[in-house]
């Protein structure tokens, strides 16, 4: 116990990380989350043999009074009240390393804000390996590199999610290299600027923190960063 210094829950954070987090999603692979879709399976609200195996990416929109839909509503919540004076517009989601749910986090999130009225902005910002348009079903098109290379117009990249209402996205585009260079441009800073006068909620998936620089010069345009 005493050599083993991963963080297991949410004390944890509080005690080594100095920080509270702003809420918790239960593992889909852990029992105690599979007993969570079993009890909702069989409640009052649902009776669909195939809800154990639906994908958690969609879970807020497709089951909206599941338990794992109130926890993403519950950390919109958390970041509604974090800061009342300093509006959080432009947020920024990130994780260590692949695979820990960082774009899941940034569709539940934002279907959660657009449930409030508002219009929201999802932007794929992980160039290297994009993945919102495969959670939302959305065929590979132009996107933000093609925008920051000058081959396309800023609203020709900007998608209306067909069944999900006032939510929007920018998808990543095609690979480039220079990624970097990209972010540290005069024109990412402008289209950020523009993009907030008109949407009420922007959230930017990054790549993940380890080895990679993107997500340090993405951040310098977000009102904060959601650490998954």
């Amino acid at each position: 116990d005493f050599l083993d210094r991963s963080i297991k829950d949410t004390e944890d954070i509080k005690t080594f990380l100095k920080i509270s987090p702003l809420g918790f999603i239960p593992s889909t692979k852990s029992k105690k989350a599979r007993k969570y879709y079993y009890n909702y399976k069989y409640s009052s609200y649902h009776k669909n043999e195939d809800f154990l195996n639906e994908p958690i990416e969609l879970i807020n929109q497709r089951y909206p009074d599941s338990p794992f839909a109130e926890s993403y509503r519950n950390i919109r919540t958390s970041i509604l009240l974090s800061d009342p004076d300093r509006p959080k517009k432009v947020i920024s989601i990130s994780s260590a390393k692949p695979g820990e749910g960082k774009s899941t986090t940034a569709v539940n999130l934002g279907y959660s804000f657009s449930k409030l009225g508002k219009k929201v902005l999802l932007i794929d910002t992980d160039i290297r390996k994009s993945n919102l348009h495969k959670i939302l079903k959305i065929d590979k098109g132009k996107g933000l590199t093609s925008y920051l290379t000058g081959e396309t117009g800023l609203s020709e990249i900007i998608t209306k999610l067909p069944k999900i209402p006032n939510m929007y996205l920018i998808q990543a585009g095609k690979y480039l290299h220079n990624t970097a260079e990209l972010f540290q441009s005069q024109k990412t800073e402008l289209m950020i600027q523009t993009l907030r006068e008109n949407f009420d909620h922007i959230i930017l998936d990054m790549p993940p923190l380890i080895g990679i620089v993107d997500p340090i010069i993405i951040s310098r345009f977000s009102d904060g960063v959601l650490l998954v």
